[in-house]
């Protein structure tokens, strides 16, 4: 049961949850059911990245679900028993295992995979497979997170241990190297891509512009039907930004938050020590569950779930770990795609908005 009261209606813990947002939930289940009922990648090497990814973050009930379309597909227990020793076993082929390789390094730090990394699975995914794999991959890291922060995992003795034995997102990101960001696109824009401009519509994304419409559509419900207000979000995603490193997810500025009174100067007390700064306390309190939500999703936080419940509605803070998964999980896919200096300048973008539908 979640730690959060007065709940949605819903088949599920999750939806339930989710549902106290229930336009961003709708948009959401559009966006990250595309990857399976359109075949985006292989089902099977989906799923094994999936189930991979969620044993790494200790993501509980994410390891107890079974896609059917994977299932449909050939998977079966034994090969999902094998994912702990893919490296040596004989279930995986060269497709599988390449894809297993790039989830192990995005979950621990995207910005360490490497340019054979991404060649050997562009070779074996293609462009479009290759961007597609990599929003599953934030779909799966950022939502995984997202049920272990709310407490929507399996409650038997059997999980109570598997969350014991789980590395922490912290402790995973410990055992590499930290990565730069590569200079070099894994992926180029298709052809008709402009340059500048709208830089997530002029991306490699647009591959996959089915996927793209769906996540903007998304990504315009979480910012313009915010009831967190836009300054509080983008304090979340520039925190998440230079957590995990993305160069220019770092240097966007949402102008509705600029509106909101969110400025330079507040700005950069979004950084390490800001427990101790002049930010207000509900902007203190975003970036506590921030940092709760990147280094330690199912860890014990009943004092900051009580601060929480103390500033916020339930269904601001869902949309504030919606926020986070998307934050988190598309930051990595940029920086799992390449094409990024180390640094670039500060710029001003409109906030998202749902695009029209002749867009």
């Amino acid at each position: 049961m979640s730690w959060l009261p007065g709940l949605a209606a819903g088949d599920s813990l999750f939806a339930r949850v989710f549902g106290l947002r229930p336009a961003l939930f709708e948009a959401w289940v559009d966006f990250a059911s595309c990857f399976w009922t359109q075949a985006l990648a292989p089902p099977v090497l989906l799923e094994c990245s999936r189930l991979r990814l969620a044993a790494l973050l200790g993501a509980r009930s994410a390891q107890r679900a079974r896609m059917s379309e994977a299932r449909e597909a050939g998977l079966d227990e034994v090969k999902i028993a094998a994912l702990a020793n893919w490296r040596s076993s004989p279930h995986f082929d060269p497709a599988e295992r390449a894809a297993l390789d790039f989830t192990e390094q995005f979950v621990a730090d995207a910005a360490g995979i490497s340019d054979g990394q991404a060649a050997r699975l562009r070779a074996e995914l293609g462009d479009a497979g290759l961007v597609a794999f990599v929003q599953a991959l934030a779909v799966f890291d950022g939502f995984g997170r997202f049920a272990e922060i709310f407490g929507i995992v399996p409650a038997d003795a059997a999980d109570a241990a598997d969350a014991a034995a789980a590395p922490s997102p912290r402790a995973i990101g410990a055992l590499v190297a930290r990565g730069a960001p590569s200079p070099t696109p894994r992926v180029a824009p298709p052809p008709g891509a402009a340059a500048g401009g709208d830089p997530i519509r002029n991306s490699a994304l647009a591959h996959q512009p089915e996927l793209l419409a769906r996540f903007l559509r998304l990504y315009g419900v979480l910012w313009s039907d915010s009831v967190l207000g836009q300054a509080l979000l983008e304090t979340a995603r520039i925190r998440n930004a230079r957590r995990v490193g993305c160069p220019i997810c770092q240097a966007i500025r949402f102008a509705g938050a600029r509106a909101e009174g969110l400025g330079e100067e507040q700005v950069e007390l979004i950084a390490d020590g800001y427990a101790e700064s002049a930010l207000p306390e509900p902007h203190k309190a975003v970036l506590r569950w921030t940092d709760a939500f990147l280094d330690n999703p199912g860890g014990e936080h009943s004092a900051l779930r009580a601060e929480m419940l103390r500033l916020f509605a339930p269904p601001q803070i869902v949309e504030l770990a919606v926020g986070n998964a998307l934050f988190l999980g598309f930051s990595k896919v940029a920086l799992a795609l390449g094409g990024l200096p180390e640094e670039i300048p500060v710029f001003e973008l409109p906030s998202p908005a749902v695009p029209d539908a002749a867009q």
